[in-house]
């Protein structure tokens, strides 16, 4: 089953052409009709109508009876996908979310390097979780809980005017206390 799976992957990526089209009868479909159906032809007289033209004969359906094939440039045609694909592929944006790590007690200092690092991120257009592990075994008490809550509404404040948070207050799952900030964006 995984060969036949690797297979048609392989047969739609590069279909078969000219000799390799293994049908005795042809449907063409014609290119400057986009679609029509031309009619049926054996395979020889479909692949005499496209070496005449010196272009190949491409099956296009195998699902059909008989098969359907066009006549074309099929390097051009190849060249063209995969234009295409790369076009499609530079157009799309990579969603990155970064993380910064933080504790409920963090000093000053510390607390402006990591704000620093967090605006780095968003200013290059990546999503940031800003998070805070707290420690202990069977709870930890609410006023660190409080500390860390006032941590990460403190960084909301500080990057309103590039970051947006998305959810209106930090979320706790486990012993994590969470936010997620995307980048603003620009009118």
């Amino acid at each position: 089953m995984r060969n036949n799976i690797h297979v048609r992957k392989k047969r739609e990526e590069n279909p078969p052409i000219n000799q390799y089209i293994r049908a005795k009868e042809v449907r063409l479909v014609d290119i400057e009709k986009y679609g029509e159906s031309d009619g049926k032809f054996s395979i020889e007289e479909a692949r005499m109508l496209a070496s005449k033209q010196n272009l190949d004969l491409v099956e296009i359906s195998n699902k059909a009876n008989p098969i359907i094939c066009k006549i074309l440039d099929y390097k051009k045609h190849k060249y063209d996908q995969k234009k295409a694909k790369q076009e499609r592929d530079k157009n799309q944006k990579k969603v990155v979310i970064k993380e910064m790590r933080l504790s409920p007690d963090i000093g000053k200092n510390d607390y402006d390097v990591k704000l620093k690092k967090v605006t780095e991120f968003i200013s290059k257009g990546n999503k940031t979780k800003v998070y805070i592990q707290f420690k202990g075994g069977r709870g930890f008490s609410e006023m660190v809980r409080n500390r860390g809550l006032e941590t990460l509404l403190k960084f909301i404040v500080d990057l309103e005017e590039i970051a947006t948070p998305d959810s209106s207050k930090p979320s706790m799952t486990g012993r994590r206390m969470s936010l997620m900030l995307s980048p603003k964006k620009k009118k």
